[in-house]
């Protein structure tokens, strides 16, 4: 994974609004202990991956907004559920945990994770 730019704007526990607006981030890896993400945080065309920690519990409208992302991996159960936290055109692939598909399915559906096109959804 391509990591350009440090989670440098991580303050106890949240990343601020804004704070990766349009600057070319190709992958993102979300430290386990951030619990919170401010809205359009992260912003750009395509993502090659995206992978967001079982501590992320709160989010704002648009906090991951691309064209298209190559691999979004979610290393646990997140309790975000605002709609439209990410919001992308495209997305390839997407890791859940075992036995979690049914779940992420459900925040496909009430627009939390806002995606018309979705390649694969996989258990690991």
């Amino acid at each position: 994974m391509h990591n350009l730019k440090k989670l440098n704007l991580v303050v106890y526990g949240k990343i601020h609004i804004w704070a990766y607006y349009d600057v070319g981030i190709t992958g993102i890896e979300i430290p386990e202990g951030v619990e919170e993400v401010g809205g359009a945080c992260f912003f750009g065309k395509n993502l090659e991956k995206l992978i967001v920690p079982s501590t992320l519990k709160k989010s704002r409208i648009w906090a991951f907004w691309f064209d298209k992302i190559n691999y979004l991996e979610f290393r646990g159960e997140t309790t975000f559920n605002v709609k439209y936290t990410i919001s992308v055109k495209e997305i390839e692939k997407m890791k859940v945990p075992t036995g979690r598909k049914e779940y992420y399915q459900n925040l496909i559906d009430d627009e939390v994770i806002d995606c018309s096109n979705i390649g694969s959804i996989v258990e690991e």
